[in-house]
């Protein structure tokens, strides 16, 4: 494929991807760079982005957003990071039941973290929860 085609096509697909898959990314990568940074912990594992599972779904995408080594311990734990634009009732649905049925069997071999942004900008959030699995009684917060 030639340069420009490939030009255009990632423009197109910048182009076509929903706004909350922007959000979801913008906080993941305000998640890696300012509460998982390089400096403590190793990434083991991410999963795939909008365009790589629009094209061919990628099966690990099932897993939580990321898999950490703490580079102090050794600890190896996955987070999940959820943004959402605002409360509702005062309340955030961050999964869906199933999803917190696949966090919580994960989180038997291994912890799973949920790091929850809400509003705010790119590059900051007016809100940051955290949720561990085990102490979790549902899917809202």
């Amino acid at each position: 494929m030639g340069t420009l085609k490939r030009i255009a096509k990632a423009v197109f697909n910048e182009l076509v991807k929903p706004d909350s898959f922007n959000k979801g990314e913008e906080f993941e990568s305000f998640v890696r760079s300012h509460v998982y940074p390089k400096s403590d912990y190793t990434l083991l594992h991410r999963t795939h982005d909008y365009t790589s599972n629009k094209n061919d779904y990628i099966e690990t995408t099932k897993e939580p957003d990321f898999k950490f080594k703490s580079i102090r311990n050794g600890n190896k734990f996955y987070a999940e990071a959820k943004y959402r634009s605002s409360f509702y009732n005062n309340t955030i649905e961050w999964c869906k039941p199933y999803q917190l049925k696949r966090y919580k069997e994960i989180d038997k071999k291994i912890p799973v973290f949920i790091v929850i942004g809400i509003g705010g900008l790119t590059l900051w959030f007016n809100n940051i929860l955290w949720q561990v699995i085990r102490r979790s009684g549902g899917p809202h917060h």
